[in-house]
């Protein structure tokens, strides 16, 4: 069994190991409480045994900081005491949750008989023992006190006794009367002061008011050590150089040795032994103790007050000294550990009006629906969005009847499905008000189970979607009246332009020149091949965009016309399926395409030779390329002719064209004419 001993008393703690040795224990022994308490949290121990007054975390603050504590708080705990002997000593113990309280000395077999009855107890015990409710910090403090005060006074009258024989020990006694009646106020004073400041001052003032130290100074520094305030009395103007080193990050050498330990330090005769002091001619035959301000692991300052040389500080005064820096710390942490709940609460509360102003802002409000209690609430914004009173009594039936008709089976829908699934798409309904107007929401939700994992309740957002939805109604007529009048002008484009074409056709017919008929034919095909873009996005769904293929085997069937060809000895073939080009690309395509079938017609195929014009149009998605090859296979271009500087204004019209494009063009003479014109889709800017 391991057994962790908590024993300030060398010798005892001596005495103590062995026995418990002797009767087969793992035994680990610490000299305060502070240590036990780092022991116990570090490794697990089987059973406490803890003195009560113990320097740095005394045997109480002990019991209850491991009784508070999850992973302690099932671990027997036996105090074993020589200084705390009274039945209200034994009530306090055991009101912080002590599982025994033994008075020193026990008789060897005793003592071991108690221990194992509490290590069966705790071993058999069927139900976890009942958790010790915390004492509130003002009621423990005092509870703690009147221990501490009974003791003192106990001590008191053990040094009355003494005084019947020593005359010294009357000085003595009369100086710790006084320390105990300052500690007396200061006990008080830490019960009822919520400030800091006036909690270090106001206690300065009672130590040195009853004439119990000469005088008393005290720092508060932050967690990293620096410099936080002071406090002083029975110095006045002369702490001014101690404060003005304070607020430097400097310390006196008791000060820093006073930080590196939990004890007492003590500085007898200043004047010789500690030079770097400011007070050090200040302290002719008085000495000095100071103390560091410490609460758990918090070390809130340092405490400093001066006595006569002639009373050298006993443990008994060092001990009292240490009984008021912990009260003192533990005021401090009670004030520190208020004011980071004050904080803590306002947080709450302003991250709630933040939460409320930014759903009013949003338009967006949440609400729960507790499924046993068929009840729906929701924030101040869920129930404007409905115009509802928060203080309406919602059921499920209810709140289904504000929502429109049309869309009850939607809702009926999602709720089936979170309670059957856990999840259900977003939706979109309309939420009917009193006042006969509608309010268009976004609603989504999702299931919260219970620790058995049934589903108790939904919880979800409505965002009131309603500006958004008449904005999308009117985009939505303004782009329908948008696509008729682009659909009106192409096709008036188109009229227009077959009517110039209508005309050049008219007017060729009355030219007798053969020349000058080929030169109104040509203009005519060009007329028509942008007419017909015109008309293929008219008719299109899509007005920004045309079929090239169709508009290609549209195009050729003019052609044909126009040259009077027939399809039994020129064939045609489009290879363009399923790609889309926009008019800014048609129409400079579809008058290069004109202009290279117009010119296979008239010179691939002499004395009516057959053949095949094909047209083919391909987009790599790799290369984010468009590829257009024209071919045919009749006699070709001679090889003398360069298509880039010719005199024929149908190829400077291809050249100028491709140019438009930013394309690359390539001809195959062999086997006939093939164009391949390579291009990628161009960034026009935005028409106004």
């Amino acid at each position: 069994m391991k057994v962790l001993v908590a024993e300030d008393n060398k010798e005892s703690r001596y005495l103590l190991e062995k026995l418990l040795e002797g009767h087969g224990h793992e035994v680990t022994t610490v000299a305060n409480g502070a240590e036990a308490l780092a022991q116990a949290l570090e490794q697990p121990h089987d059973v406490i045994i803890s003195d009560i007054m113990m320097p740095a975390m005394d045997g109480f603050q002990l019991c209850q900081k491991c009784k508070q504590n999850e992973q302690l708080k099932n671990i027997p705990f036996i105090f074993y005491t020589a200084t705390y002997t009274s039945n209200e000593d034994e009530k306090f113990a055991l009101s912080l949750g002590a599982d025994a309280f033994i008075l020193k000395p026990a008789e060897p077999d005793i003592f071991i008989k108690i221990l194992s009855e509490e290590l069966e107890k705790a071993k058999h015990r069927s139900l976890a023992p009942a958790k010790v409710a915390p004492l509130k910090p003002s009621l423990y403090l005092f509870e703690y006190s009147k221990r501490i005060v009974a003791k003192l006074e106990q001590k008191v009258f053990q040094l009355e006794t003494e005084i019947t024989r020593r005359k010294q020990a009357e000085e003595k006694m009369g100086h710790l009367i006084l320390v105990l009646r300052a500690i007396r106020n200061v006990n008080q004073l830490i019960i009822t002061e919520k400030d800091r400041e006036r909690l270090i001052q106001r206690a300065c003032d009672n130590l040195t008011e009853t004439r119990s130290y000469y005088n008393a100074w005290i720092v508060l520094m932050d967690e990293d050590g620096r410099y936080v305030l002071s406090a002083e009395a029975g110095l006045g103007k002369n702490f001014l150089p101690m404060d003005e080193l304070l607020k430097k990050g400097g310390l006196p050498l008791c000060g820093r040795k006073a930080l590196s330990q939990a004890a007492v330090v003590v500085t007898e005769d200043p004047m010789s032994t500690c030079t770097d002091c400011p007070f050090a001619d200040m302290y002719s035959g008085k000495n000095a103790m100071i103390i560091r301000l410490e609460h758990g692991e918090r070390i809130y300052g340092l405490l400093s007050v001066s006595i006569p040389a002639d009373f050298v500080p006993s443990e008994e005064e060092q001990g009292l000294l240490e009984e008021v820096a912990g009260d003192i710390a533990f005021a401090l942490y009670g004030i520190e550990t208020e004011a980071e709940r004050e904080l803590a609460v306002e947080a709450l509360r302003e991250s709630k009006s933040r939460l409320i102003k930014a759903q009013e802002i949003v338009h967006m409000g949440d609400w729960e629906y507790d499924i046993e209690a068929d009840r729906f609430t929701g924030s101040d914004e869920a129930y404007r969005i409905s115009d509802i009173e928060p203080t309406t009594e919602l059921s499920f039936e209810i709140l289904r009847e504000r929502i429109h008709p049309d869309d009850r089976d939607i809702m009926d829908k999602g709720t089936k499905s979170l309670l059957e699934n856990g999840v259900a798409e977003p939706a979109e309904l309309r939420i009917l008000r009193p006042d006969g107007s509608i309010r268009h929401i976004y609603t989504q939700g999702e299931v919260a189970h219970n620790s058995a994992g049934k589903a108790v309740k939904l919880i979800g957002i409505n965002l009131d979607i309603t500006d958004r939805k008449l904005a999308e109604e009117k985009i939505k007529r303004s782009l329908k009246e948008k696509e008729t009048l682009l659909a009106e002008i192409h096709h008036r484009v188109k009229n227009n332009m077959q009517i110039i074409s209508s005309l050049l056709s008219l007017q060729s017919e009355d030219i007798d020149d053969e020349n000058t008929r080929s030169l109104l034919k040509e203009s005519e095909s060009r007329v028509r091949s942008m007419a017909l873009v015109h008309e293929k996005l008219y008719l299109s769904k899509d007005l920004s965009r045309i079929d090239f293929s169709d508009y290609a085997e549209g195009l050729a069937a003019h052609l044909f016309h126009i040259y009077r060809v027939d399809s039994g000895d020129v064939s045609f073939s489009s290879g363009a399926k399923d790609v889309y080009l926009d008019i800014e690309a048609a129409i400079p395509l579809g008058l290069i395409v004109n202009e290279l079938v117009s010119n296979a017609l008239k010179h691939a195929f002499p004395g009516g030779r057959e053949g095949n014009i094909a047209v083919e149009l391909r987009f790599n998605k790799g290369t984010k390329e468009f590829t257009l090859t024209v071919t045919d296979d009749g006699i070709g271009i001679p090889e003398k002719i360069d298509f880039r500087n010719t005199k024929t204004f149908g190829l400077q019209l291809v050249s100028i064209l491709t140019e438009q494009l930013d394309a690359s063009t390539e001809l195959d003479r062999s086997g006939g004419t093939s164009f391949r014109i390579t291009f990628r889709k161009q960034k026009y800017k935005k028409r106004i």
